[in-house]
């Protein structure tokens, strides 16, 4: 991932997708998130 670069990332409410979420934070990329699991989403946006 590079700064600005836009990212998919799907299933972020796993553990995987959640360190996704936070490598793509810290390296500045813009963030597409997946989730099928509606009761989640408080918690994406936190991370977010």
């Amino acid at each position: 991932m590079i700064p600005g670069e836009t990212v998919l990332i799907n299933g972020a409410t796993g553990a995987s997708g959640s360190l996704a979420i936070k490598i793509a934070k810290h390296v500045g990329a813009k963030k597409v998130i997946a989730t099928g699991r509606h009761h989640h989403l408080d918690k994406l946006i936190a991370l977010y």
